[in-house]
């Protein structure tokens, strides 16, 4: 509730050694509640961000669909391309809309060019509410358009900048 004391203590874990924090955050993902395990995994996102999908990407399996949607949501908050094979496997195979809609959330938010095949037939097939009206189709179509934007703004401001040229039978279009 203190941001100060939050960030004094997030700067005092990032002054230790790396792996004896993260050792000390599996060892909490080890324990039978789930809630725990949820916050480990949110922890280790917040306080390593990308640098703990390693960590996070071993958890997106787990038995409980509420840590395998934590996992999915810190993902799509700090993830990176490393966790596109492991969203991917969940946004097809996972039991649970919820998380299926979550695992297609990140992948837009990473960027998963790759992704877009799968993300249109979570469109087209995965049509399950869950309990607050989400389906997996809705975010999986977010996603593609976030996909999409990423990689239009990615082409346009390249580095170096690009030219691009398009004709039509009214001129011709150029941008740089």
């Amino acid at each position: 509730a203190d941001p100060d004391a939050f960030q004094s203590a997030r700067r005092d874990l990032l002054q230790g050694d790396p792996a004896e924090v993260v050792s000390l955050f599996e060892s909490c993902l080890e324990s039978e509640d789930e809630e725990e395990r949820c916050r480990a995994l949110a922890g280790l996102a917040v306080l390593y961000r990308s640098e703990a999908s390693d960590v996070l990407i071993r958890w997106i399996s787990d038995p409980s669909p509420t840590v395998r949607w934590v996992v999915c949501g810190c993902l799509h908050d700090f993830g990176d391309l490393r966790a596109v094979p492991a969203l991917l496997d969940c946004l097809k195979q996972d039991d649970e809309c919820q998380v299926r809609g979550e695992a297609a959330s990140a992948l837009g938010s990473i960027g998963a060019i790759d992704a877009l095949p799968v993300l249109h037939q979570a469109f087209l097939t995965d049509l399950e509410f869950d309990q607050l009206g989400y389906s997996a189709s809705s975010q999986a179509t977010t996603a593609i358009t976030t996909v999409m934007q990423q990689w239009v703004t990615r082409q346009i401001s390249g580095d170096p900048a690009k030219q691009f040229q398009e004709s039509t039978g009214t001129g011709r279009l150029t941008a740089r």
